[in-house]
């Protein structure tokens, strides 16, 4: 477990994450992950040791998102701990929806963060359980 304190933080960094997520403009993203970062999905490991590198992950990241008129992220917060002083762990839940709210679907991810970085922590590892098939099965709602 992490003190309230941090729990509130983090709280407030995952909201102002997914307000940035429905932007869908990775250069607003790229603020709250540290360089180098690694991102881990079911078929890809990347450790991305440049900005340049980060806003490619992203923007592959968000590419279904691009597509879909009108997605929401919004982002509950699951697990919490503490790894070191610096170094926090959390699950984060994702809901994503389409513009009318009627098409969700959920997903989690994981994310190792280090205190500091403009939004008070920056994430160092994320850890994406299934978005991308999370975005397609939404979108292949929206279309039938």
């Amino acid at each position: 477990m992490i003190d309230p304190q941090d729990e509130n933080a983090l709280e407030k960094f995952f909201h102002s994450l997914s307000v940035a997520m429905n932007s869908v403009d990775e250069q607003n993203l790229l603020p709250y992950y540290h360089v180098p970062c690694v991102f881990v999905a079911t078929d890809e490991k990347s450790v991305c040791s440049n900005k340049a590198q980060v806003l490619e992950r992203l923007h592959r990241l968000l590419a279904e998102c691009h597509s879909l008129q009108g997605i929401d992220h919004q982002a509950t917060v699951v697990h919490t701990m503490s790894l070191s002083d610096s170094i926090l762990f959390a699950k984060i839940n994702w809901r994503v929806c389409n513009s009318q709210n009627d098409q969700c679907l959920v997903c989690s991810t994981s994310y190792t963060l280090e205190r500091g970085g403009k939004h008070g922590f920056d994430i160092i590892v994320s850890v994406i359980n299934e978005e991308e098939k999370v975005l397609d099965d939404l979108r292949a709602q929206m279309e039938s």
